[in-house]
């Protein structure tokens, strides 16, 4: 089976050097539209976070990232500059990037005060310090994470900022720069600020600039603060409570359907919480022997909840720590978990957090959605950078010669991209999203987005199929939907042209599925005989 992102990145690679020879020197801007391109091609994806203010963007970013203290949080408004969090070490210097393109590099130390809001006696104390910081354009932090490695983080200040500057810094940022995937935070519901700021994102490219969209290939939508839609009168999981709203909300709300893959219920505190376990093990364990009646009182609202020192053998000042790690939801599940767990683990209550909060749910489409799709998002961004400065460029020349070889750029990199299955797939994706296909049957997009891995990346996930399926099963469902879907296409070519590739697109996804049902099917053969020489080598026959 080949690797899918070096055979995507070589053949991009070599087109677009291609394209730069066949190009000549007749365009510089085009030149360096490719040589930007070429010089990304392995850089990770990037990744930013957006919302209002106070809505949990830092505490997700430090939830990812597996840590509490990486990016300062809190109730104030404290993040004022965009931080942009790459692999590195923790002995790594930061990096500077002004707003006019120069830089500079600052010990790590300095970090919080440069990317967070200084007080207004700070302010007062420190007047260069400030004049320094309002010509920041954005702060490289790098930190030992895994996923960094694959995807870069984008911190940004919060919308709808008491600072009207923090929002605007915001919205030129991420126009300017073009993330390859945006994350945004909405709390409890979506309000008319929101979905002005979402229409600012979908605005028509101009003939000079193309603008950063937002589309459910490269934009998750997340419901936060969950926890806080939960009461103890009604105890009603918190987490089917959102549900229900965002529902609602997409109902209320088309534009939603056509901007987000998909919008998620999260408590970002509680993932975090998940870190803190260990250490609070004890406290959460002693917590966890009150009786049903005191249970019933401390739990009604936060007052009652610190307000029942008296009734176990923890000080206020401990039952703040746990409010403030867990909130009141989080506490309560806590406590109702360790009951019925008696050997509890703190391993296993982090794994419950993770659950409960929506955090699980959230990094599984975290990782899906945007790591494992990473070449392709990045692919599609470079092409149409690559496609709209060429237009431009075409539209503004008279020289004959010179659109000439512009055509044939634009034609050799279309034309090597969709002999990429891959590719192919993706691109029909993205018209479907962007509503090409309204015309098609429901059931049609569905099994296209299903086969594309919009429901799931497993074989099982692709096909619909029950999850005791045997790869018996899988093959034949493959080679069938490959065989209808082939038919389909040829009847399509006569009557609808239109629709005829994407049924061809769809009938060689099944192919291609079934091609690698039948590569892993022998892996696991060969694995198997492997292990069994293995136990009769060291058990005997």
């Amino acid at each position: 089976m080949r690797n899918t992102i070096s055979y995507i990145n070589e053949q991009l690679y070599n087109t677009l050097v291609a394209s730069k020879e066949i190009l000549g020197g007749c365009s510089q801007e085009i030149s360096n539209c490719l040589d930007n391109a070429i010089n990304k091609l392995n850089a990770p994806i990037q990744l930013a976070i957006i919302g209002k203010i106070s809505s949990s963007k830092s505490t997700l970013v430090n939830a990812i990232l597996g840590a509490s203290d990486i990016v300062a949080t809190g109730k104030a408004e404290l993040t004022y500059n965009v931080n942009w969090l790459k692999y590195g070490s923790l002995d790594d210097d930061i990096k500077i990037v002004f707003k006019d393109g120069t830089f500079d590099i600052k010990p790590r130390k300095e970090w919080t005060r440069l990317a967070n809001r200084l007080s207004d006696e700070e302010a007062i104390e420190n007047e260069e310090p400030k004049q320094y910081i309002d010509k920041i354009k954005y702060i490289e932090v790098p930190y030992p994470s895994e996923i960094l490695k694959y995807v870069n983080i984008i911190d940004t200040p919060g919308l709808y900022s008491y600072y009207r500057k923090d929002s605007e810094n915001t919205i030129s940022f991420l126009k300017e720069v073009k993330p390859d995937a945006v994350i945004m935070l909405f709390t409890k519901s979506i309000l008319s600020e929101d979905m002005e700021t979402l229409s600012k994102f979908q605005e028509k490219a101009s003939e000079t600039q193309r603008l950063f969209n937002l589309n459910p290939l490269n934009a998750i939508g997340m419901l936060a603060k969950m926890d806080e839609c939960w009461k103890f009168s009604e105890k009603e999981n918190p987490y089917s409570v959102c549900r229900r709203v965002i529902e609602d909300l997409k109902r209320e709300n088309p534009i939603l359907n056509t901007t987000f893959f998909e919008i998620q219920p999260i408590s970002a505190m509680l993932a975090l919480a998940s870190t803190f376990v260990k250490e609070d093990f004890s406290l959460l364990s002693n917590l966890a022997k009150l009786d049903d009646n005191n249970i019933e009182n401390m739990f009604k609202s936060k007052r009652h909840f610190l307000a029942g020192a008296g009734c176990i053998t923890l000080t206020q000042e401990e039952l703040k720590q746990l409010i403030g790690h867990y909130g009141l939801y989080g506490l309560y599940a806590i406590v109702t978990f360790i009951k019925q767990h008696n050997s509890c683990l703190p391993e296993d209550l982090a794994l419950y957090l993770e659950q409960i909060s929506g955090f699980k749910q959230f990094r599984k489409i975290l990782l899906a959605h945007f790591r494992d799709r990473a070449v392709l998002i990045k692919t599609q961004n470079y092409v149409s950078e690559i496609i709209h400065t060429c237009e431009k460029v075409r539209n503004a020349t008279n020289d004959i010669f010179t659109k000439e070889l512009i055509d044939k750029v634009q034609i050799k990199i279309m034309t090597m991209l969709m002999s990429i299955h891959e590719y192919a797939e993706w691109h029909y994706l993205a018209k479907i999203y962007n509503g090409d296909f309204n015309h098609l049957e429901k059931n049609m997009v569905e099994e296209y987005k299903m086969i594309c891995g919009e429901n799931g990346n497993s074989v099982i996930d692709k096909l619909s199929l029950d999850p005791k399926s045997n790869v018996q099963d899988m093959r034949a469902k493959a080679s069938e939907r490959a065989s209808y879907w082939n038919i389909q296409y040829n009847v399509a070519r006569i009557r609808k042209p239109k629709d005829a590739e994407l049924c061809k697109v769809m009938s060689e996804s099944y192919k291609v599925l079934g091609q690698r049902i039948d590569e892993m099917a022998q892996k696991e053969k060969e694995a198997k005989e492997i292990l069994n020489m293995a136990h009769a080598f060291f058990y005997g026959e």
